[in-house]
């Protein structure tokens, strides 16, 4: 069993500036073809910052915290905070139906 859970909660920016991410790194390739080499890097950090900048929640078992952060080109910006003391558990029913082939699953 994994001690560590790592989920990515959502993309940091909204899909405009993603599709600019696209376009820069575009034109880090067409600015790097024609010898630019000052500004290719700039449009080539921004890219990368606009594609895979996101949220995530890391939960770690062992040490019992948590860290609701933020992924900005490899470093996570937030505080790790202890998990809350459970108090009681809450069972819903669910009405989910798997279907494998012609067998059906659920209620």
């Amino acid at each position: 069993m994994r001690n560590v859970i790592d989920i990515r909660t959502s993309h940091y920016f909204h899909l405009q500036f993603i599709a600019l991410g696209v376009g820069l790194i575009i034109g880090f390739g067409l600015l790097i073809h024609q010898a630019n080499y000052l500004l290719s890097p700039v449009f080539l950090l921004f890219g990368l910052m606009f594609l895979t900048t996101n949220n995530r929640l890391r939960i770690d078992i062992k040490r019992s915290t948590f860290q609701e952060y933020v992924w900005l080109l490899g470093f996570k910006i937030g505080k790790i905070k202890p998990l809350p003391t459970p108090t009681g558990v809450v069972i819903n029913p669910s009405k989910t139906e798997i279907a494998f082939g012609n067998i059906d699953y659920g209620r």
